[in-house]
């Protein structure tokens, strides 16, 4: 083939390329959305294998934990991972990923997700399934509502409105209709008073539904909030009433929802107890439940007196056992067992009444806990 030829087919080739991009650009809504179904389908079979269900039909979500769930998930988690390391499971299901995203899959977090179905009898169902099994039980997609879903992200203690900002931008690729709300009323100071920061962040979000979806507008709100921001939350609902009927999911990450009445670890109650001794912090007296010369006028105990929970159509609180912050029962609002043996009968009163009075009236309750590997860096 001579010089020129090769040169000829070159151009072409060019021209022909740039033509399908032309094109391509031009008809992207065939294509598209058939690419996007089909990298939800392979996303939600890649991490199907991290996700496991257990549906338990009980009469009340606060019955005592038993030890046993976390044992069963810990063993569960160390199956899984042998698998993955062993190759036997954990094949690429996309033929183009991004590998900073899944990595070493025997070292991605392991999901076990506990729906609490409201029964009249106190009956467990032991069925144990991979998402999406039961999807006739629980529908994957919320019925259609009319008018805006505003989410509103909240902080925790000693954070800022960005520590949330990775989680809003998926949603907002994945819902770009929907209005979010980074808050960052109490961004300048977290350590007064929980009640204080709850009525900042009420005024937050009702000047925003104000100027960006008034109330004819507004379909639907959400909360996401990270440690103690699922409290600033509870504590800014009472002053949320007047949309009260547009409450549609709560979601916490790690929140002491119970305070620190019982904690596992040694270390964080130090810290806690230097840092009360450094500088005077209003915040962790009332995590630690020592406001009040009376537990019983505490604002943990009075927070869980107040409405707020029960409007909400989805509960989901997130946790986790190898968590060294908060603890694991704090953070699911359940009984321990446990905790209880061997505690002043009056402490255990209050510690049930405080999980009991939630107003957790819901039929179905998520609980959803992480497993994850703990990985040493070392500078090289």
């Amino acid at each position: 083939v001579s010089t020129q030829s090769t040169w000829v087919i070159a151009g072409d080739t060019l021209v022909y390329w740039h033509n399908y991009i032309d094109l391509v650009s031009k008809m992207h809504f065939v294509y598209l959305p058939q690419l996007i179904q089909r990298y939800k389908a392979n996303m939600k079979e890649k991490w199907g294998l991290h996700i496991f269900r257990q549906d338990i039909k009980a009469a009340d979500y606060f019955s005592p934990l038993e030890e046993s769930l976390k044992k069963r998930n810990k063993v569960i988690a160390e199956k899984v991972r042998k698998q993955v390391m062993q190759g036997h499971i954990g094949e690429s299901a996309s033929q183009v990923e991004d590998v900073q995203l899944f990595g070493n899959q025997s070292l991605q977090p392991l999901f076990f997700e506990e729906v609490y179905i409201k029964d009249k009898v106190t009956e467990e169902s032991t069925e144990e399934s991979e998402v999406g099994d039961q999807a006739e039980e629980l529908p994957q997609k919320p019925a259609p509502v009319k008018g805006t879903h505003l989410i509103v992200f909240v902080h925790g203690y000693q954070g800022t409105s960005f520590d949330l900002r990775l989680i809003r931008n998926h949603l907002l690729c994945e819902f770009p209709d929907h209005q979010y709300l980074l808050s960052c009323a109490n961004e300048e100071d977290s350590n007064c008073e929980i009640g204080e920061m709850g009525q900042k962040l009420a005024k937050e979000v009702l000047n925003y539904i104000r100027e960006h979806c008034p109330k004819k507008e507004l379909g639907r709100i959400s909360f996401i909030c990270h440690s103690l921001g699922g409290l600033i939350t509870r504590s800014a609902l009472p002053y949320l009433s007047e949309v009260s009927d547009k409450m549609n999911s709560f979601i916490s990450f790690s929140s002491p929802h119970i305070g620190y009445m019982y904690s596992s670890s040694k270390l964080v109650d130090a810290g806690i107890w230097v840092l009360k001794k450094w500088k005077k912090n209003v915040v962790l007296d009332q995590l630690t439940m020592c406001d009040a010369k009376d537990i019983e006028d505490t604002f943990i105990v009075k927070l869980s007196q107040q409405p707020g929970l029960s409007w909400f159509k989805n509960l989901i609180f997130i946790s986790s056992n190898q968590d060294l912050y908060v603890p694991y029962e704090s953070a699911r609002i359940c009984i321990s067992k446990s905790l209880l043996s061997g505690q002043d009968s009056k402490k255990q009163e209050i510690y049930l009444n405080t999980v009991s009075y939630t107003h957790l009236t819901l039929p179905t309750i998520y609980s959803v806990q992480i497993s994850v590997v703990a990985v040493s860096l070392k500078k090289k």
